[in-house]
């Protein structure tokens, strides 16, 4: 079970959603760098309404595996975690935030 203790206010809720939606956006543009037009074409064909759940569940999974290992991994987690909290949290906090406990 994951420990996802958390409460906020509906404003505090929407920084944090953009905050999250920008870093989407630069994983995203790194994905993209260096890909020629039919691969950068079949990239944002993810996006499009016929792209399968499959596909779209892969692209997600691509953005958050960071060092391309094939899964997202821990050391994964406590980057996006890095780009989303900034110098607002420690890298110890984050680390047990992150912690699994069943």
């Amino acid at each position: 079970m994951w420990n996802l203790n958390i409460s906020m206010k509906p404003s505090t809720f929407h920084i944090c959603l953009e905050k999250a939606l920008v870093i989407f956006d630069w994983r995203l543009l790194r994905m993209v760098d260096g890909l020629n037009f039919k691969e950068f074409v079949s990239f944002l064909s993810t996006f499009s309404a016929r792209a399968s759940l499959q596909q779209k569940i892969e692209l997600i999974f691509k953005v958050y595996d960071i060092d391309g290992k094939g899964k997202v991994s821990f050391k994964d987690l406590v980057e996006i975690l890095r780009d989303l909290t900034g110098s607002s949290m420690l890298e110890k906090q984050r680390e047990v935030r992150l912690t699994f406990r069943g």
